[in-house]
């Protein structure tokens, strides 16, 4: 119950704008970044609308792919353990493979994979995925969501040429607490 806990005061904090505290910044807190982010990827996901036609069925399962470390993907993995978006379980997958992207709801792209950014953005294209990054220019280049620091806060950045170019919806309270870009490219309807 402590855990439950814990994730809903800091999914609260996350929508309420206030985060973060001190010790965030440095290399030993790689697991309490890990946590915050994992916690605003699940709030992300609960504002997020993707069409009826995303699902089999319902209560069929949201998807989340993860490019990036061990370390991340198993700290997403313990969030999500038994949480629901709606209606639909979360599913956890750590893939390698950017041209598996556009089979999942949601898609994190850790700053390990800055190289291969606009590769699994072309995959992407088209998809009906939340792609979230975290490297300078993931939301400008066509990724639906990009976390940014601004001092000891994380915070993030919306391109919603990009999220509507994947048919989904963001609710306006997400989009009142980010800060929103545009996209290098065109990406008309």
């Amino acid at each position: 119950m402590m855990t439950v806990t814990r994730w809903t005061r800091l999914g609260i904090l996350i929508l309420a704008g206030t985060l973060l505290g001190p010790g965030v910044a440095g290399s030993e807190s790689t697991h309490d970044e890990y946590d915050v982010k994992v916690a605003f990827i699940y709030n992300f996901a609960m504002l997020t609308r993707w069409p009826d036609s995303s699902f089999s069925d319902p209560t069929a399962p949201l998807t989340l792919a993860i490019l990036g470390p061990r370390d991340f993907a198993a700290n997403a993995e313990g969030f999500f353990a038994g949480r629901r978006v709606g209606r639909h379980p979360v599913e956890v997958f750590r893939i390698s493979d950017p041209s598996e992207v556009s089979r999942y709801h949601v898609l994190f792209v850790s700053a390990a994979e800055r190289n291969r950014n606009q590769k699994i953005l072309e995959h992407a294209r088209g998809a009906r995925v939340l792609t979230i990054g975290e490297t300078e220019g993931f939301a400008s280049r066509g990724g639906s969501i990009n976390f940014y620091r601004d001092g000891k806060k994380i915070r993030f950045e919306v391109n919603r040429e990009a999220v509507r170019a994947a048919g989904l919806q963001l609710s306006s309270r997400l989009l009142r607490l980010a800060r929103l870009v545009s996209s290098h490219e065109d990406y008309g309807d």
